[in-house]
Parts: C-alpha cells; structure tokens; sequence
C-alpha cells in the first residue's frame, strides 16, 4: 500500500513540475512559433483596457494583438500569466474598425466615418459575404 502511495506522489509531482514548466515557457517561445503576437498599439481601446485592468487590480503587463484571422473568423480573446505578469491577447478580428466602437474613434474621441465600400450592405440579401469579427 506505501508503495503504491509514494509512485503516486512522484507521478503527481512530475505532472505539477512539466505543468508548471510548460505554463511559463508556451506563451513566450511555444505560440510566437505558430502565430504572430503584436502590442496593441497607443489608441483609446488600449488605454481603456489599461484603466479596466487597474480599476479591478488586475496586473496587466502586456496586451498583445495575435493574428487569429488567418484561422478562424470568430472573434476571441485570452489572459494568461500567473501572479503578476498577466497578459491579456486579442485575436484581431476583435479589432475591426467596423464594429469596434473603441477603435474608431478619433484623437478626439468622434466616431471617424468609414469609406461607402467598407461597410456592408444590408439591402442586399442575396450576396452573401463572409463576415469578420463581430455580429452587427
């Protein structure tokens, strides 16, 4: 019975360390192999997402654009990190000036006008066109 319970507390503890091991080295040098992580550049999105995260203590030390669009249409976002160096990684199709009130915004905080061609068009029902980001 004491052997059984020991194995078990060495399988246990190789399971916690390779955890913890991986934990730390994926986002760092794992996931930049398979996908492009940017900072989000200076803009009103960014300073908001700053102003949330120390408004509830979360301690935010990076914020990251990956381009997830080249996978997938759907709109995503994450966090990771442990104690405190959190990141928080936005998919890019979240960033599109369309639909994302925080990005199309001037230096003035005025919604820009977008070109006639950018946005869709709701009267016409047959064209069907694949959609990026978010539900209008």
């Amino acid at each position: 019975m004491g052997e059984e319970i020991s194995s078990f507390i060495y399988a246990w503890g190789f399971t916690f360390v390779f955890t913890m091991a991986f934990f730390f080295i994926y986002m760092d040098f794992i996931a930049p192999l398979f996908d492009k992580y940017t900072p989000v550049p200076a803009s009103p999105l960014r300073t908001a997402i700053e102003n949330l995260a120390k408004s509830v203590n979360f301690p935010l030390t990076k914020l990251y654009v990956v381009d997830g669009s080249k996978r997938s249409s759907h709109s995503n976002a994450f966090f990771y990190g442990f104690m405190k160096n959190k990141r928080i990684v936005l998919f890019d199709t979240l960033l599109d000036d369309t639909c994302n009130p925080m990005i199309g915004l001037d230096e003035d905080g005025n919604r820009k006008e977008f070109p006639e061609e950018d946005k869709p068009d709701v009267t016409d029902t047959k064209k069907k066109t694949k959609k990026k980001g978010c539900n209008q």
